[in-house]
């Protein structure tokens, strides 16, 4: 996974390794975008079989790879050289470190680890045809009004709020396929929040190219867009 220029180790592009969609992989390619760091987006298939059922072989069939490397081999998964890193949060965690995206103090990390842990509880909510928007979002409205920044943990983005912004475009997505308004609706911090990243200049590229054109979920969701 390493090359040598000159006789020295050359660090390859960091890969952010998911499915196919956007997913829970979407937080992870956003942060690498709006850092400007060289990344590869690597994406397995899930194809519909002839019995109608659904193949996941072009993951499990390279799994037992990564889980050579790493006991906890899922997707997402990120590797950085030598490093393979799996479980979400985790990932989300390791690029906000290294990305610079994780705060700048212990208080300010430990705002970040909370609003992981909640925007996880929250994107769950996705796999439910009636996701409770109110208990999920007018926490995070508190939470934004509590701090009183722009952002989760402060005036400019971390990983939490890449990870929050996500969630919140694909409860709109979901919202709108299924004639419902905007469960944004009345909570003002978290419509700056999202209109923040979404015209965020480092993000422009990302948004206008492939990878936020993928659906949201895979085929064999009940929710696809």
């Amino acid at each position: 996974y390493q090359r040598r220029v000159h006789g020295k180790r050359a660090r390859m592009p960091i890969i952010v390794a998911y499915w196919n969609i956007r997913g829970l992989a979407a937080p992870l390619r956003m942060m690498c975008e709006f850092a400007g760091v060289e990344y590869e987006s690597k994406m397995y298939a899930v194809a519909v079989a002839e019995d109608g059922s659904y193949d996941r072989s072009e993951w499990f069939g390279v799994k037992a790879e990564i889980q050579q490397r790493n006991a906890f081999a899922n997707l997402p998964y990120v590797e950085d050289n030598d490093v393979v890193v799996c479980q979400t949060n985790a990932c989300l965690t390791y690029l906000g470190r290294k990305l610079n995206l994780y705060g700048s103090t212990p208080e300010q990390q430990l705002l970040i680890d909370q609003v992981l842990c909640q925007a996880m509880d929250a994107a769950r909510q996705m796999y439910s045809q009636k996701p409770d928007y109110d208990a999920h979002y007018s926490k995070f409205q508190a939470w934004l009004e509590q701090h009183g920044t722009t952002f989760t943990a402060g005036d400019t983005p971390t990983a939490g709020d890449f990870h929050l912004w996500e969630m919140l475009d694909q409860h709109e997505m979901l919202a709108k396929a299924q004639g419902r308004p905007s469960p944004m609706e009345g909570r003002p911090k978290l419509q700056a929040l999202h209109k923040a990243l979404r015209t965020a200049p480092s993000l422009q590229r990302y948004f206008e190219g492939p990878l936020y054109a993928l659906p949201a979920n895979n085929l064999s969701a009940n929710w696809k867009c």
